[in-house]
């Protein structure tokens, strides 16, 4: 049971060195995707893998570990194992699949804990995504800030991916 001050989250590897913990109300689905069945498309940012058809929709597969600069894992060449994140506003519900490293589960932080100073292997360019960092169970976990995060994918991006 949670308490007052604890939400939940999904927990999920980026890379061997990178842990994110994304709010649970932004989790739609996890999905496995073959790499047969992405379409990349050209002239885009190379870190779009491309897209996939789910649930008669197009969604965007943003690669997380090209995203952020993180070494290439060895089984992405087979299949991509995703997290499909949604960000709704009142105007508009916004959608991509993250591709991600491993899976690590569901978890409860409690984010008046967070570290201070803000802990962040990643760039200094990425660390506005992020806005907490947080140990839990002797790991260091990044807070995705969802709004910050589809809002600097899409000024990233060309005109014409529209997520």
């Amino acid at each position: 049971m949670l308490t007052k001050t604890e939400s939940e989250f999904f927990s999920f590897q980026l890379a061997d060195s990178i842990q994110v913990a994304l709010p649970l109300n932004h989790v739609e689905k996890i999905i496995q995707v073959p790499r047969q069945q992405i379409c990349p498309l050209p002239g885009i940012t190379p870190y779009w893998a491309g897209i996939t058809s789910y649930q008669g929709t197009l969604l965007w597969i943003l690669d997380g570990e090209q995203f952020f600069n993180l070494p290439a894992h060895p089984l992405k060449r087979y299949h991509h194992t995703a997290v499909v994140m949604t960000l709704q506003t009142s105007e508009t519900r916004r959608r991509i699949a993250l591709s991600v490293q491993s899976l690590k589960g569901m978890i409860a932080l409690d984010l008046s804990t967070a570290s201070d100073p803000f802990l962040c292997p990643l760039p200094p360019q990425f660390q506005s995504l992020f806005c907490a960092s947080i140990f839990a169970e002797n790991d260091l976990l990044l807070v995705l800030e969802v709004d910050h995060f589809f809002n600097s994918l899409s000024a990233a991006n060309d005109c014409s991916i529209n997520i």
